[in-house]
């Protein structure tokens, strides 16, 4: 599978680890999570050298943890400190991996290189910004394999589909053709993408959208009950491999400058626990109606339920593919919709151990 090891991976958020043992497993390895008596993260491979049973099942003890089938005692750097009848065996141990709090998550280093902080996406610093409002902290497990709901964030042409409540067929009447290269220079409608090593961004843009979400955002940022005129809506979407996404929408009234956008960005971490098992992380901010717990359940709310349906239809795709390498032996036809996908694969094709 295409996993990219030398990479910070979201193991869970900071409340979810404590004194007690917890288990993760991410990209196929299992893994033991604590804290130490000063509260720092500690993350171990979650399996015993002598019999393999998961450390979890034994006990956490001052200074380390011990196996729960015959009580081997492994410190909190992984070396084993006691063995049952005999000292421990010279290269007796388990994999000690760098974890760090960073954003409101428990961020996990999985490579055998050095750690590189640069590439803990920064995007998720809005997540602690007071400027900023919303929900964070949301989690679903969705039974495929990451890079499927890759594809599906990547691709606008699925929205009136799977989404039929909120979307209208003819949303996509205005985004025909091959996407635009580059950045867009005006409110036009279109779609344009810009391609780096190891990151895409693309836009989404209506000059004159009329769809009712984006009408309603404009109305809270308004302090309004409603607003029925047309909007200028864009959609920016930051995609940083293997597995993070900013999705940033910006509404503003036909009449004003882009500089007074209402903004909105969600932020989602699809990581890969197995081939067949991913931990969908994402929050949402926004930059108006900071008090309004209204607009909270709005948002909160419509991403949800867009992410619900967005599982249903992967775990359902999922369940009828023998292989999830849409570039080698899954062999799909292609549309236009998936060419910024078929993109983001090459990169992580591109990038993979």
């Amino acid at each position: 599978m295409n996993f990219i090891k030398n990479m910070w991976y979201i193991a869970g958020e900071s409340e979810d680890v404590s004194d007690s043992l917890t288990s993760r497993k991410l990209l196929d390895e299992n893994i033991v999570l604590l804290r130490d008596a000063g509260g720092s993260i500690i993350a171990l491979e979650n399996r015993c050298p002598h019999r393999f049973a998961p450390l979890t099942l034994g006990r956490r003890e001052q200074d380390g943890i011990r196996c729960g089938y015959h009580g081997a005692k492994f410190g909190f750097d992984g070396q084993c400190l006691e063995a049952p009848l005999q000292t421990p065996p010279k290269d007796c141990g388990v994999r000690s991996y760098t974890a760090i709090e960073k954003y409101g998550y428990v961020w996990v280093w999985i490579g055998d290189g050095d750690p590189d902080h640069e590439k803990i996406p920064s995007a998720f610093a809005v997540g602690g910004d007071k400027d900023w409002a919303g929900f964070s902290h949301y989690e679903l497990e969705i039974p495929a394999y990451y890079e499927l709901f890759n594809d599906n964030l990547f691709d606008i042409t699925h929205a009136p589909y799977v989404h039929s409540d909120d979307f209208d067929p003819d949303f996509l009447t205005q985004f025909s053709g091959p996407p635009n290269q580059g950045t867009p220079e005006g409110p036009e409608d279109g779609v344009w993408v810009d391609i780096g090593s190891d990151r895409i961004t693309y836009y989404v843009q209506a000059a004159g959208s009329e769809d009712p979400f984006f009408q309603n955002m404009l109305a809270a940022a308004r302090g309004e009950s409603e607003y029925r005129a047309a909007v200028h809506m864009q959609l920016q979407v930051r995609w940083m491999a293997p597995c993070y996404f900013s999705f940033q929408t910006k509404v503003t009234a036909t009449t004003e400058e882009a500089n007074e956008a209402s903004i909105a960005t969600t932020l989602m971490a699809l990581i890969p626990n197995t081939e067949r098992q991913t931990s969908f992380y994402f929050m949402s901010r926004r930059n108006f109606a900071i008090d309004d717990a209204h607009v909270t359940d709005m948002f909160r709310n419509f991403i949800m339920k867009t992410f619900i349906e967005d599982r249903a239809i992967v775990t359902a795709q999922s369940a009828n593919m023998t292989s999830h390498d849409v570039n080698g032996d899954a062999r799909p036809l292609m549309f236009v919709g998936d060419i910024v996908g078929q993109q983001g694969r090459r990169i992580v094709a591109s990038l993979s151990d």
